[in-house]
């Protein structure tokens, strides 16, 4: 007991030291914004997932700035997922490892239950939508749709809107049955895949997304544009209903901050820049969605 009570200057040091180490580790998990102190118990990383709709050196330079903005505002770390394909990208929304996510609307609601909440919707820079197109080389002696018929068509995969769905329609309206009129048929996995393989030679035509050759200016002087789909909108932003409620609104309340940036803004600048995207638009929260823990 007289041993606890001495006065040991060592003793004292380390009780200080202690002291300012939880203090500063206290101040980690309590970041600051404003007037608001943000607290995150869960010390794992909101999962960001996209589809591999761009090369993932393009999808990284893209989303990086979104991501490091996110995690600023909500204080906790985001990392972002590139899916290996799109029916990669539905099995990690269906077993709840994706938090965050560009999801088509294709997918119903009671297939993927645990991500049914819309945190925003992206524009893209030429109005609200984009469009699918039929490409070739441009020096290829298709310059019809009908002259498809015998050649190697790549779309980019079955998941894809702008990479199947809608350009398949175009075809079977123009009288052409894939595969039955086409020598053979490749899905290469990505937009910038189809894109390069048609540059290349390896297909005689691709299905791509507009977006696609917008990130890419150089490529449209090597393609023909065979045919153009209807216009399709951007796929939304959705988020887990398994994330805590108050997250979810600082999920929203960030997407929101940025809807409201001028063009000058760094953000704005890289998302246009790399995306095709100049802002999101940020829905209004219906009655029925407050139920969310």
């Amino acid at each position: 007991m007289a041993h606890c009570n001495q006065r040991n200057p060592y003793w004292i040091i380390q009780a200080l030291a202690c002291t300012a180490m939880f203090l500063f580790a206290a101040g980690c998990d309590k970041p600051s914004r404003g007037d608001l102190t943000i607290i995150r118990v869960d010390p794992r990383p909101l999962r960001f997932a996209v589809y591999p709709y761009l090369d993932r050196e393009a999808l990284q330079a893209g989303f990086g700035p979104l991501i490091d903005f996110l995690a600023q505002r909500v204080g906790c770390p985001v990392r972002l997922e590139i899916a290996r394909n799109y029916n990669r990208m539905e099995r990690l929304v269906q077993s709840g490892r994706v938090d965050i996510g560009m999801m088509t609307p294709r997918v119903p609601r009671s297939v993927i239950p645990a991500m049914t909440r819309v945190l925003a919707l992206p524009e893209p820079v030429e109005g609200t939508s984009y469009r699918g197109l039929i490409i070739t080389r441009s020096d290829s002696s298709i310059r019809s749709l009908n002259d498809l018929r015998g050649k190697r068509f790549a779309f980019v995969d079955r998941g894809s809107r702008s990479g199947f769905w809608a350009p398949n329609r175009i075809l079977q309206a123009a009288g052409i049955q894939p595969p039955r009129d086409f020598a053979s048929i490749h899905f290469a996995g990505s937009h910038d895949r189809c894109l390069d393989g048609v540059i290349r030679g390896d297909f005689d035509a691709a299905a791509v997304s507009q977006l696609v050759l917008d990130t890419d200016p150089a490529s449209v002087k090597e393609v023909f544009v065979l045919a153009r789909t209807d216009p399709i909108p951007l796929d939304p932003i959705v988020v887990s209903n398994q994330l805590d409620r108050e997250l979810i609104q600082r999920l929203r309340d960030a997407f929101a901050e940025i809807a409201v940036k001028r063009s000058q803004d760094p953000l704005i600048h890289d998302l246009r820049q790399n995306l095709r995207i100049r802002g999101f638009l940020v829905p209004e929260v219906k009655e029925s969605e407050g139920s969310v823990r």
